[in-house]
């Protein structure tokens, strides 16, 4: 062999050479951009996060302020206070619990009843109050739920809130038997 041609086949075992190596480090590149994509991808997934947990912290907050039952009627209202958020055009609220009913409907004047245990509250701002109507089916002790479906005055924004309370239709008559 010449040296011509051992400097050709040197030569193209070097561009071999080179060519894998190029190869092996595309290969690299690309699993290093996807990492990165993912990592992106991560980030924007993150942030939106915090964006959704800021959106539900700025939203409104609500506390019980009282319970207040007729004995005789059953029937009773959950005072609402809403504690912090931005004013509210309007509150959808469903009531439920077990024996526990939203307001009660009379069909023209018979006692015809039946109940709508999801119903508007209307507006609503912070630091004001509403009462949400009940009824109860026995004279036992009551779990309340109220789930709440808040609109912002605005228009731009809404949120799900729930509060919970006791209701109690005969408490001075279960304090004096504990007495």
């Amino acid at each position: 062999m010449d040296g011509e041609t051992i400097a050709a086949i040197a030569s193209a075992v070097v561009s071999l050479g080179a060519a894998g190596v190029a190869y092996r480090e595309s290969h690299i590149a690309k699993a290093a951009a996807q990492s990165a994509e993912e990592q992106v991808a991560l980030m924007r997934r993150q942030v939106e996060g915090e964006e959704e947990h800021r959106r539900e912290d700025r939203g409104p907050q609500f506390a019980v302020e009282g319970v207040h039952i007729n004995s005789t009627s059953r029937m009773g209202n959950v005072t609402l206070r809403q504690t912090s958020g931005p004013p509210l055009s309007g509150i959808t609220v469903d009531v439920t619990g077990d024996g526990v009913h939203g307001k009660m409907l009379i069909e023209g004047g018979t006692f015809d009843v039946s109940y709508e245990d999801c119903f508007e509250i209307g507006p609503l701002a912070a630091g004001g109050t509403t009462d949400v109507p009940f009824n109860l089916e026995g004279s036992s002790i009551a779990k309340i739920f109220l789930h709440l479906n808040c609109r912002s005055a605005d228009g731009t924004d809404s949120w799900h809130r729930s509060v919970a309370t006791t209701a109690d239709p005969f408490p001075e008559v279960r304090r004096r038997l504990r007495e």
